[in-house]
Parts: structure tokens; C-alpha cells; sequence
């Protein structure tokens, strides 16, 4: 297995729900998950990068242990999910990107098992209305809390179309004022 979607409607990630899956190279754990059980990610060597939705309030023993190729993790939780014991030993701290919303950066400097990471960045923007969550992060804009298979459609400030599909990780030409258009919805984002 190489890739993972995680429906909408999934409340937690149980345990060791994907351990030993080293083929896996990314996942987005959607807002609708509050919590992500032991040993869910176990030994996922593979694994490059993860995106933590806005819900999870706590990361369990040994969650995300052994998943020693992250490079990024984007967690988009304005508070700092506890986390238990051992939940990202052998994960290179030094190099590995902690993301985090921009206004939460300080806590997550403060809170234990974040604290020890190296490159702690507040890279996100973020603009929430209901379920729905657009974000920020390294030029890419992130939505969660849709269906898979919602329709997006990104604008630029000037009303020239940038994107239509349904991704909902999409590359944006470059920093400036979005209109992103999904569920029904129509959200302003800058960055």
C-alpha cells in the first residue's frame, strides 16, 4: 500500500490500524478524527509526511514510533495534542518540519513531544467555516473536512481561475489573496 485516504466520517485512527505499512508514503488525516490510537502508523518507514486535521486532541503510545523517513508533519490543531509515550522515537527530530498554525506557535514550542523537534515553523494560514478547513502550508493550499470527491475551485484576487478538480492539495503559482470555493462555500485566504 502507497497511499490512504481517510474518509470524513472516521472519528479516530485505532490501533495499529497501518503498522508495518513501509510502502506508505504520505497520509491526511481529516478533521472529523479526534484521536490517532497506539501504534496506528508503527513502523511505516516509507512515510514523508503527514497532515494532522484540526480535531485530534491526542496522539497515542507509539502512534508514528519507527517512522524514521518523515520529513513533514503538518498538524493543523490550534492546541498541541498530547501525546503518549514514545509517539515519534526514531523519527529524525533535527531535520523532520514541524508545521503549525501560526498563531499556536509558542504552545507548540511549550508542549511536551513537540517541544523536541528542531524546525518547529509557524507556515500555516488558515481559514475555518463549519467542517470545513483551507489552509497554507509551503505554497500548497490544504482542504479538509469535505468529501473526497467535493469539487474545488481556486481563484486568484483578480478572478483567474488557478484550479478546478476535486485534489484538495493544490499548488499555488505563488504568496497573494485565493478565493477557494467547496462545499458550497466560498473562503478568502492570504498568505
Amino acid at each position: 500500500m502507497t497511499s490512504v485516504e481517510i474518509g470524513n466520517s472516521v472519528m479516530r485512527i485505532d490501533w495499529y490500524a497501518f503498522e508495518g505499512c513501509s510502502g506508505l508514503t504520505s497520509v491526511t488525516i481529516p478533521n472529523s478524527v479526534t484521536s490517532i490510537r497506539g501504534d496506528a502508523f508503527f513502523c511505516c518507514s516509507g512515510l514523508t509526511s503527514v497532515t494532522i486535521g484540526n480535531s485530534v486532541t491526542s496522539i497515542e503510545r507509539y502512534a508514528f514510533y519507527g517512522c524514521s523517513g518523515l520529513e513533514k508533519i503538518i498538524v493543523l490543531a490550534k492546541n498541541p495534542p498530547a501525546c503518549g509515550g514514545k509517539v515519534f522515537d526514531n523519527v529524525d527530530k533535527r531535520n523532520c518540519e514541524l508545521i503549525v498554525p501560526q498563531e499556536s506557535l509558542e504552545a507548540y514550542k511549550a508542549a511536551d513531544t513537540w517541544k523536541d523537534f528542531y524546525n518547529i515553523i509557524a507556515g500555516i494560514g488558515q481559514v475555518k467555516t463549519d467542517d470545513v478547513n483551507v489552509a497554507v502550508v509551503d505554497g500548497e493550499i490544504i482542504i479538509t473536512g469535505v468529501a473526497d470527491d467535493a469539487a474545488v475551485e481556486i481563484y486568484s484576487a483578480n478572478g483567474a481561475t488557478i484550479y478546478r478538480g476535486t485534489n484538495k492539495t493544490i499548488a499555488v503559482p505563488c504568496q497573494g489573496i485565493y478565493i477557494v470555493r467547496v462545499a458550497g462555500k466560498s473562503l478568502k485566504i492570504a498568505f
